[in-house]
C-alpha cells in the first residue's frame, strides 16, 4: 500500500463497553493535556466488521443526551473506496450508537463509524451476542474491508 503523505495510526482501545475509556484515555492524552498533534487527524472506526451484509456507516455517534454527526466529507470519502472495491453504494445504517468515535467527535475531530450489517443474520450489533464464535465471522468481508481501507487511506 502507498501511504503517500499520510501518517495512519491504527488503535485498538480496551473498555468500550465501559465508558469508552481507551478512547476517553487516547483523546485525553494527545488533545486535553497541552500536546499538539499535527493536523488534520480524523477517525475511521470499526465496529462489528465482518459479519455478513454490505458496509454501512452510522450517521450520529453520541451518549446518552449529546449525539454529533458524522462527518460528511469522511462519509463521502469511505463511500468512494467501499463503492470502488464492491460496486454499492455506502448505506447509512441506524440513526445513531454510542461507541469509541464519540470520544473523537466531542472532541472536534471528524470522524465516522463503518460497520458490516450483520444481514442475513443477526443485525448490526451482533458481535455482541451470547452467539458470537469464529464460525460467525465473513471472512469476505474481512477481505473487502482491508481493501477498502487501503483504497481510502490511499485516497489521500
Amino acid at each position: 500500500m502507498d501511504l503517500g503523505n499520510s501518517r495512519v495510526t491504527i488503535l485498538l482501545t480496551s473498555g468500550e463497553e465501559v465508558n469508552l475509556q481507551g478512547a476517553d484515555a487516547y483523546v485525553r492524552a494527545l488533545f486535553y493535556k497541552g500536546a499538539n498533534p499535527d493536523l488534520p487527524i480524523s477517525l475511521v472506526n470499526l465496529e462489528c466488521v465482518g459479519q455478513n451484509g454490505p458496509m454501512i456507516y452510522w450517521k450520529k455517534d453520541g451518549e446518552f443526551l449529546i449525539f454529533y454527526n458524522a462527518d460528511p466529507g469522511l462519509i463521502t470519502r469511505v463511500g468512494q473506496a467501499w463503492k470502488a472495491e464492491s460496486g454499492k453504494d455506502l448505506e447509512p445504517g441506524y440513526p445513531s450508537l454510542t461507541d469509541d468515535a464519540q470520544r473523537f467527535l466531542a472532541a472536534g475531530i471528524p470522524a465516522v463509524t463503518i460497520s458490516n450489517s450483520g444481514e442475513p443474520g443477526l443485525g448490526v450489533t451482533a458481535f455482541h451476542s451470547t452467539a458470537d464464535n469464529p464460525a460467525r465471522v465473513n471472512v469476505d468481508n474481512l477481505k473487502l474491508m482491508v481493501r477498502v481501507l487501503e483504497r481510502y487511506i490511499e485516497s489521500y
